[in-house]
Protein backbone atom coordinates (compact mmCIF):
# COMPACT_ATOMS: atom_id res chain seq x y z
CA UNK A 1 0.00 0.00 0.00
CA UNK A 2 1.23 3.08 -1.00
CA UNK A 3 1.52 6.35 1.78
CA UNK A 4 -0.26 8.68 1.98
CA UNK A 5 -1.26 11.88 4.32
CA UNK A 6 -4.67 11.23 6.14
CA UNK A 7 -5.56 14.40 8.43
CA UNK A 8 -8.29 13.40 11.52
CA UNK A 9 -10.70 16.24 12.27
CA UNK A 10 -11.63 17.62 15.75
CA UNK A 11 -14.26 14.47 15.90
CA UNK A 12 -11.62 12.32 15.14
CA UNK A 13 -12.88 11.00 11.48
CA UNK A 14 -9.98 10.77 9.13
CA UNK A 15 -10.09 13.41 6.43
CA UNK A 16 -8.29 14.01 3.24
CA UNK A 17 -5.13 16.50 4.13
CA UNK A 18 -5.79 19.96 3.14
CA UNK A 19 -5.32 23.70 3.85
CA UNK A 20 -8.56 23.51 4.45
CA UNK A 21 -8.93 20.70 6.97
CA UNK A 22 -6.07 21.85 8.57
CA UNK A 23 -6.96 25.73 9.10
CA UNK A 24 -11.01 24.51 10.36
CA UNK A 25 -8.89 22.26 12.74
CA UNK A 26 -6.62 24.90 14.37
CA UNK A 27 -8.40 28.15 13.99
CA UNK A 28 -9.63 30.01 17.17
CA UNK A 29 -13.56 29.85 16.40
CA UNK A 30 -14.66 31.48 20.04
CA UNK A 31 -12.47 34.99 19.56
CA UNK A 32 -14.88 37.56 17.38
CA UNK A 33 -14.29 41.44 17.32
CA UNK A 34 -16.76 44.41 17.64
CA UNK A 35 -14.94 45.79 14.06
CA UNK A 36 -14.77 42.77 12.15
CA UNK A 37 -17.71 43.88 10.47
CA UNK A 38 -15.90 47.20 9.44
CA UNK A 39 -13.34 46.14 7.58
CA UNK A 40 -14.73 42.70 5.89
CA UNK A 41 -17.57 44.47 4.02
CA UNK A 42 -17.91 43.73 0.38
CA UNK A 43 -17.50 47.40 -0.70
CA UNK A 44 -13.89 47.57 1.16
CA UNK A 45 -10.92 47.33 -1.28
CA UNK A 46 -8.74 44.19 -0.28
CA UNK A 47 -5.26 46.43 0.04
CA UNK A 48 -7.10 48.97 2.56
CA UNK A 49 -8.73 45.99 4.02
CA UNK A 50 -5.52 44.08 5.11
CA UNK A 51 -3.90 47.49 6.53
CA UNK A 52 -6.83 48.64 8.06
CA UNK A 53 -6.17 45.17 9.93
CA UNK A 54 -2.77 45.38 11.03
CA UNK A 55 -3.61 49.32 12.13
CA UNK A 56 -5.96 47.81 14.50
CA UNK A 57 -3.97 45.23 15.59
CA UNK A 58 -1.35 47.74 16.24
CA UNK A 59 0.85 45.41 14.09
CA UNK A 60 2.39 48.40 11.59
CA UNK A 61 5.74 48.56 11.55
CA UNK A 62 6.46 51.15 12.87
CA UNK A 63 9.41 53.10 14.37
CA UNK A 64 8.57 52.18 18.25
CA UNK A 65 7.93 48.72 17.10
CA UNK A 66 11.52 48.35 15.74
CA UNK A 67 13.00 50.13 18.66
CA UNK A 68 11.08 47.54 20.94
CA UNK A 69 12.50 44.98 18.67
CA UNK A 70 16.09 46.42 18.83
CA UNK A 71 16.04 46.03 14.86
CA UNK A 72 19.41 48.23 13.85
CA UNK A 73 22.08 49.87 15.60
CA UNK A 74 22.02 51.96 18.76
CA UNK A 75 22.77 55.03 16.38
CA UNK A 76 20.36 54.29 13.66
CA UNK A 77 18.00 53.83 16.44
CA UNK A 78 18.30 57.17 17.72
CA UNK A 79 18.22 58.83 14.23
CA UNK A 80 14.81 57.75 13.66
CA UNK A 81 12.35 60.04 13.37
CA UNK A 82 8.82 60.79 11.27
CA UNK A 83 9.46 61.47 7.53
CA UNK A 84 6.07 63.77 7.54
CA UNK A 85 7.37 65.96 10.40
CA UNK A 86 11.27 65.18 11.32
CA UNK A 87 9.95 65.68 14.70
CA UNK A 88 9.08 62.52 16.81
CA UNK A 89 9.47 58.49 16.74
CA UNK A 90 6.54 57.70 14.23
CA UNK A 91 4.40 55.14 15.92
CA UNK A 92 0.75 54.38 14.98
CA UNK A 93 -0.74 57.08 16.96
CA UNK A 94 1.92 59.61 15.83
CA UNK A 95 1.21 58.78 11.88
CA UNK A 96 -2.75 59.32 11.95
CA UNK A 97 -2.96 62.19 14.26
CA UNK A 98 0.01 63.72 16.45
CA UNK A 99 2.08 64.11 13.24
CA UNK A 100 1.01 67.64 12.44
CA UNK A 101 0.61 66.61 8.90
CA UNK A 102 -1.59 63.93 9.45
CA UNK A 103 -3.69 65.89 11.54
CA UNK A 104 -3.90 68.42 8.96
CA UNK A 105 -5.08 65.80 6.56
CA UNK A 106 -7.19 63.66 9.08
CA UNK A 107 -9.08 66.64 10.09
CA UNK A 108 -9.71 67.66 6.37
CA UNK A 109 -11.01 64.25 5.42
CA UNK A 110 -13.34 63.69 8.72
CA UNK A 111 -14.95 67.41 7.84
CA UNK A 112 -15.85 65.67 4.07
CA UNK A 113 -17.41 62.68 6.07
CA UNK A 114 -20.10 63.01 8.37
CA UNK A 115 -17.46 61.80 11.11
CA UNK A 116 -17.10 65.33 12.93
CA UNK A 117 -18.22 63.89 15.85
CA UNK A 118 -14.72 61.69 15.93
CA UNK A 119 -11.99 62.81 17.81
CA UNK A 120 -8.22 62.23 17.07
CA UNK A 121 -7.95 59.02 18.57
CA UNK A 122 -7.89 55.37 17.96
CA UNK A 123 -10.60 54.88 20.73
CA UNK A 124 -12.75 57.43 19.08
CA UNK A 125 -12.23 55.63 15.63
CA UNK A 126 -12.71 52.13 16.96
CA UNK A 127 -16.16 53.37 18.66
CA UNK A 128 -17.65 54.99 15.72
CA UNK A 129 -16.68 51.81 13.54
CA UNK A 130 -18.34 49.60 16.19
CA UNK A 131 -21.23 52.08 16.38
CA UNK A 132 -21.80 51.69 12.47
CA UNK A 133 -20.19 48.20 11.95
CA UNK A 134 -23.51 47.00 10.21
CA UNK A 135 -24.77 50.31 8.83
CA UNK A 136 -25.84 49.98 5.37
CA UNK A 137 -26.54 53.58 4.54
CA UNK A 138 -24.40 54.86 1.83
CA UNK A 139 -22.94 57.61 4.19
CA UNK A 140 -21.65 55.20 6.43
CA UNK A 141 -20.47 53.01 3.90
CA UNK A 142 -18.37 55.82 2.60
CA UNK A 143 -17.37 56.56 5.80
CA UNK A 144 -15.71 53.25 6.50
CA UNK A 145 -14.03 53.42 3.07
CA UNK A 146 -12.63 56.55 4.07
CA UNK A 147 -10.96 55.07 6.96
CA UNK A 148 -9.63 52.36 5.61
CA UNK A 149 -8.28 54.42 2.74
Amino acid sequence: MEDGLIWKDLEGTPQQFGSKEVWNNIRNRNSTVDWANHIWFSQCIPPHLFHMWLVIKNKLRTQDRLAAWEAGSETNLRLMCCPLCKYDRDSRDHLFFQCAFAAQVWNNVKSLVDMSNVNDSWESIMDWMIQHANARKIDHIVCKMVVAA
